[in-house]
């Protein structure tokens, strides 16, 4: 097994195969779930509710979110 020693502000990427890079992150925007904030870039409406579901104990539903969604 290798090892890997992460720097501060790195976390490491596994692969399928169970290889992991180290790689850099922006600790704010990794940390933010702490302060009940999620942050995505990017990210398809989709993917970010099926993300934001994994830690809900129901299910979101368009009448949940404030239309017109504001950056």
């Amino acid at each position: 097994m290798t090892q890997t020693v992460l720097k501060p502000g790195e976390q490491a990427r596994f692969s399928a195969t169970g290889t992991h890079t180290p790689v850099s992150v922006n600790i704010t925007d990794e940390m933010a779930w702490r302060e009940g904030r999620y942050i995505f870039y990017r990210a398809r409406l989709a993917d970010v509710v099926h993300e934001v579901e994994r830690y809900r104990p129901r299910r979101i539903s368009s009448q949940h979110l404030r239309w017109p969604m504001k950056a």
